[in-house]
């Protein structure tokens, strides 16, 4: 198995009853981004539908285009799946990369986890 990338980004998990929360601290690039594409698969697969699947991007600090194509990749899955899908982001690196595509409209984006409930 190729693990290239596995010291760019690190994904953690949590779950309760109300939300899969996936944790993403790093870089996400080329190298890494099908990593964080699997969790959010995996999260889909997971969730029932009273449950939401949070990402919290406020420990990225990098997104490049595959990251963002990872986003909204996800984005439809979900609602494909019944799925609720939000991102947590106050970093201004990557709220930039999102405003600047236009993703910021698309995607459901929140400041803060509380903010998510």
């Amino acid at each position: 198995m190729d693990h290239a990338g596995d010291d760019l980004l690190s994904v953690r998990r949590e779950v309760n009853d109300r939300a899969v929360m996936i944790h993403a601290v790093g870089e996400v690039d080329h190298a890494t981004a099908s990593r964080l594409s699997a969790e959010l698969t995996n999260a889909v697969r997971d969730t029932t539908p009273t449950q939401v699947i949070v990402l919290d991007l406020n420990g990225i600090s990098f997104l490049g285009s595959a990251g963002l194509a990872v986003l909204v990749e996800h984005h439809r899955h979900s609602q494909r799946n019944g799925r609720d899908l939000r991102i947590v982001v106050s970093n201004t690196m990557v709220r930039r990369s999102l405003q600047r595509t236009g993703l910021i409209q698309l995607l459901q984006v929140h400041d803060t986890l509380g903010e998510t409930h």
